[in-house]
């Protein structure tokens, strides 16, 4: 699973990973240089526009749901019968939404996430850990609520001020 990470780290369009954050953005540091991250938008054919009031059309690299899967481990194992065609999901990392939700992650790395993240992959790499459900994954990692709250506050409010210019009810003037 590390060798594949490092492989799809080193495409130029990789770069996406780093843009990502979280914990998508940890694991990519982990493997390669974190420079491989800096450059501009790789291919047009995997990439996502963005229109910017004011700034027009804009575009960047963009990961798909399949290689968000990919970057967190992500199996597919049959739970069914011999004639049944269930399977369940499992991972070796929580998917990106569960990350952002489960209370640690206030919308920036700190040192928890650290810790966090070194602990499990500490017992990764020596076989005291597995794949989790992603089941297991919305309970295993449920830190601070309040967390969450404030995140999603935060993001409401950025939003709110880059599209408006205005924080709070104030206008802000930017000076360049």
């Amino acid at each position: 699973f590390e060798e594949e990470i490092r492989q799809f780290l080193r495409l130029p369009r990789a770069r996406a990973v780093f843009a990502y954050g979280g914990l998508l953005w940890r694991l990519a540091i982990e493997y390669v240089d974190v420079s491989r991250g800096v450059a501009g938008p790789a291919q047009l054919e995997f990439g996502k526009t963005y229109d910017l009031p004011g700034l027009g059309r804009l575009w960047d690299d963009y990961l798909s749901e399949d290689e968000l899967n990919f970057l967190c481990g992500d199996y597919h194992i049959h739970s069914g019968g011999c004639k049944e065609n269930r399977f369940t999901h499992a991972s070796w990392w929580p998917s990106p939404r569960a990350w952002e939700n489960c209370g640690i992650y206030p919308g920036y790395w700190s040192p928890a996430c650290e810790t966090w993240f070194q602990n499990r992959l500490l017992k990764i790499r020596n076989n005291e850990e597995s794949v989790r459900p992603s089941s297991a994954w919305r309970t295993s990692i449920v830190f601070k609520r309040k967390t969450t709250s404030l995140t999603k506050n935060n993001k409401r409010l950025s939003a709110e001020f880059l599209t408006t210019g205005k924080s709070c009810g104030h206008s802000l003037r930017l000076a360049c």
